[in-house]
């Protein structure tokens, strides 16, 4: 028993009348005669009542009716769902996500995504950016927002806006109202960095810039997340050299001094893998792009300074050159 057949019986039980069925159907009148008698045939049982001038369907038939028109709507639906999931519109997507990214827009994005991308499942799991690069390899993420200048050759991946690192003080310290500092006044101060066992490529840029200024704490402290470093810093227990956008913790009893010298940015990307054929992954790739270059609009329009500028290609899902 083919669909097409199937669908030939619910045209001419919704009609009544093979001229007009056969005319819905875009074929002639014969071919659908043929169909309906081989139907009846192939079940042993009469469809419809005919007359030279009436057609009606039999009890049989509209009880096959209600059979038939569940059996359409159910392959309708079905290759409906294929089709969205071909298109992207339909899935399940893991994204990972280093926790100090949820200050740097991250978090924005992953909401509209929520918001824009209807029929969408997004699973979300907190990790490390080196950890991320592994999921990725295994396959047990689709994405990851990280928080590393680059990526291996085998991920592609999508620059976030840098972000600026400031001095964190303790709100009663010396220099807490200064515009900017230099970190050479510090070099007796003990410092808290993360540790590098959470994010190491964070770690050793943040060893980077107070080696860049000729700072070498004796007194190095580590903690695993921002909150822990914040409340250590509150606490008089050291300063820390941290992304600007950590600020948004709203943390009480610390305060955030520019450092001079504009040290190297902290970088931050949106990372996948270059051979992914995901039509959803690359839709969700397209909207982050979308949000980023908007809010980067936006922000030039009210006078901020534009940090990047890779949305001025189109080649997205080719890796972007380093």
């Amino acid at each position: 028993m083919k669909l097409r057949t199937l669908r030939y019986f619910k045209v001419l039980a919704e009609e009544l009348h093979f001229g007009r069925a056969a005319q819905r159907l875009a074929i002639t009148q014969p071919p659908l005669s043929a169909a309906i008698r081989s139907l009846e045939e192939s079940l042993g049982v009469q469809l419809f009542y005919r007359t030279s001038k009436t057609v009606q369907l039999t009890p049989v038939g509209k009880a096959f009716l209600e059979e038939v028109e569940g059996i359409l709507e159910r392959v309708d639906r079905a290759t409906r769902l294929v089709q969205d999931f071909d298109a992207g519109a339909q899935g399940r997507l893991i994204v990972g996500f280093a926790s100090s990214l949820l200050y740097r827009g991250v978090a924005d994005v992953l909401r509209r995504s929520r918001e824009s991308l209807a029929g969408v499942t997004l699973v979300l799991q907190e990790m490390s950016s080196s950890r991320q690069i592994e999921a990725l390899r295994r396959g047990s993420i689709d994405a990851g927002f990280g928080q590393l200048p680059s990526t291996p050759d085998f991920l592609s991946s999508l620059a976030l806006p840098d972000d600026e690192f400031v001095l964190c003080l303790p709100s009663g310290h010396a220099k807490a109202d200064c515009i900017n500092v230099n970190l050479k006044q510090f070099a007796q101060d003990p410092f808290i960095l993360c540790s590098r066992s959470s994010s190491p490529l964070l770690h050793d840029a943040v060893v980077a810039i107070l080696a860049g200024a000729g700072v070498y704490p004796e007194d190095m402290h580590l903690g695993r997340t921002w909150l822990a470093i914040l409340a250590m810093v509150s606490q008089g227990l050291g300063l820390a050299v941290v992304p600007k956008s950590v600020a948004a913790i709203g943390y009480p009893g610390v305060c955030w001094v520019s450092i001079e010298g504009a040290p190297a940015p902290a970088q931050a990307r949106l990372m996948w893998l270059a051979a992914s054929e995901s039509a959803l992954l690359k839709r969700f790739v397209q909207f982050t792009a979308d949000v980023l270059a908007t809010d980067m609009l936006e922000g030039a329009a009210r006078g901020e300074a534009q940090p990047f500028d890779e949305f001025t290609h189109l080649g997205l899902w080719k890796r972007p050159q380093r």
